[in-house]
Formats: C-alpha cells, structure tokens, sequence
C-alpha cells in the first residue's frame, strides 16, 4: 500500500514578512483562504519555502493589498486581517464558527464585536431577529466623538466595508482629516464577469445528427471576487444548425449551467468546469471539460476549450457520451 501526501494548489503572490527585530525580508506568499492565513503564513524566497506562525513574525503583507497582523487572542497568538489603522483600529478573523470582527484603540484595547442572528419563534409565529450588542460596544469605542451614535446605528450588521467606512467616518470626526487613516484592504469588486465570444466544432454522436457541426455564441463567467476569486458560474447560449435527410434541419441552442474553477493569475491560466447543459429542443446533459486562457492583456485573452456532453445516470452520474466541443474564442473581462 503506497500513500502520497499532497498539498493544495499553492498561490504564491508579492509580499513580504516583518520580523520581531523588526527586519523586512520581501519574497512571495501563499494566497490561502481566510481561515487558513490566520493561522500560518507560508512564504517563499529564492525557491525556499518557510511557513510561519503568529508566534514567529510579528506581520506578513500582500503587495499593496492584506495585512495580517499577530495578535493575542484567548491565551494564544493568531494573526488577523487588519482592515483599518486609525482613531478606531479594525481586524477581521474567520475560523470554525465563521466571520468574526474585532476594534481596537489606545483606551479600552482589543475586543470582539458580539452579533447575531437567527430565527425566534414567539407565540407560535416565527421571527428574524438581528442582535445590536454591536451597536453599544461601538459606541463606547467612538464616544470620543459627540453624536456619533447617529452613524452607528446605520451599521445593522458587521461587514468588512460598513465597519471600514464607520471607521474612516469616526477618524476624520476626531483629526478632521483622513490623514494617517490606513485602510489595508485592496478595494475588490463584488461582481467580476467574463464573456467570451465562441465558436468551434460541435460533433454530435447520435444516429439521425452524427456530424460534425459548427457551434458559436457567447459564453458568460460569474465570479463574486470577495467569496472567491478562482469558482465561477459558467453559463450563456451557444447555436447550432443540425441537418438530417430523415428530420430536415434542426436549430439547436444550449444554455450551459456549471461551476468552473479558473487559474487566477499568469498569462496561462488553466480552467476545469463541471455541471449541465441544457438544450431546446428540451433535453439535459452532463457537461465536463476544460481550457486554457492565454491573456493578452490584463482584461483580454485568447480562450480555447474542450467539452464532452453525457447522458445522465441517476440525475448526476455521467453514462453515455452524446457530444464532443472543440472550441475558440476571445475573452474580455468586465
């Protein structure tokens, strides 16, 4: 029995590493998920890799984006997401239990921000309630400014661009500018969308159809950025013209609907997708396949794609290929 450990694929992006001496060593880091950065940081300099703990290092930073910062948290060191360095200092932290917001400033310290929500049942009806504990503790944080309750009660729920924005809004109260407010979090967009201008051949192995097609439209790439920048939701409409001397000639549109998984930086970037296609007239397959983005630009790349079309066992098992798509296309990000 031979067993292999493997590790996820690695994301290394600009950045550098401060010391407890307080030395800069600059080289490349692991671009992880939340939950992974704010426990280790794995850093990378001429071809070595060292990972390191919120113990080791006092603070790692991606190149003009996130700041993880190593903070005590409950008798133990973890690094956290600093979001904003001002008059009222914000850190953001997920684990386990989920997301997780923290103030601080110069008087009452480092603490968490307490919310929740949920659903109450009262006198047999069923209630959606939020908490506003929030609320109370960012008052007592901001009392340094007269009125300022106003402001935060416009902030219902703790998320990282409100409690940014309370935070820019409280240090120009109390500076009367923005001056030495450091917001460390990259502006990200919440919708990124891809469209790529398709066509290629369509081979279609079925006894009245099998031929060889010409298949051409659009194809869409969704992508929320802030959840995560490499899944995407794969859609758009895609024509084809079929001809048989039994049935005459059939126009027929497919309307793909999968998730696809996109290398997110390079000038190659690999893409895998999984899911449906739907087709009218009505029937549904299962979809597989993957490509290769060559970008020419930062928002402009040749696209080049293979697909292969299943009919469906037990509603997600593919059982008997129906199709095959070899195609081309220009991509332009938006």
């Amino acid at each position: 029995c031979i067993t292999y450990s493997v590790m996820g694929q690695s994301d290394f992006r600009p950045g550098f590493i401060i010391q407890h001496s307080g030395d800069t060593l600059s080289g490349e880091i692991d671009y992880r998920g939340d939950l992974l950065m704010g426990e280790l940081c794995r850093f990378k300099a001429n071809d070595s890799i060292e990972e390191y703990t919120a113990n080791q290092i006092l603070s790692y930073r991606f190149e003009d984006g996130k700041l993880y910062t190593s903070k005590l948290l409950e008798n133990r060191r973890v690094f956290m997401e600093f979001l904003v360095n001002g008059e009222l200092n914000i850190f953001y932290r997920r684990d386990e239990d989920g997301d997780h917001y923290y103030v601080e400033n110069a008087d009452l310290g480092l603490r968490k921000l307490t919310y929740r929500e949920g659903i109450r049942e009262l006198n047999g009806k069923k209630y959606q309630y939020q908490s506003t504990n929030h609320m109370g503790m960012l008052n007592n944080y901001t009392e340094a400014a007269p009125g300022f309750e106003k402001r935060v009660s416009r902030l219902t729920k703790p998320k990282h661009r409100s409690l940014i924005n309370l935070a820019e809004d409280y240090h120009e109260k109390v500076c009367g500018s923005l001056e030495d407010c450091i917001v460390y979090e990259k502006e990200i967009p919440w919708l990124r969308v891809d469209m790529i201008l398709s066509a290629g051949y369509f081979d279609l192995f079925h006894s009245y159809y099998e031929d060889t097609y010409l298949q051409r439209g659009l194809l869409l790439y969704f992508n929320l950025p802030r959840t995560n920048e490499k899944i995407f939701l794969r859609t758009g409409v895609l024509h084809s013209l079929l001809e048989s001397e039994e049935y005459g000639n059939t126009s027929l549109f497919k309307l793909p609907l999968q998730l696809a998984y996109v290398y997110p930086k390079g000038i190659l970037r690999p893409t895998f997708f999984y899911g449906f296609n739907i087709y009218r007239p009505i029937f549904t397959t299962i979809a597989m396949g993957g490509g290769l983005n060559v970008h020419l630009h930062k928002s402009i790349a040749l696209s080049f794609n293979y697909e292969l079309d299943f009919q469906e066992k037990y509603g997600i098992i593919p059982y008997y290929n129906l199709a095959q798509f070899i195609s081309g296309g220009i991509l332009i990000s938006f």
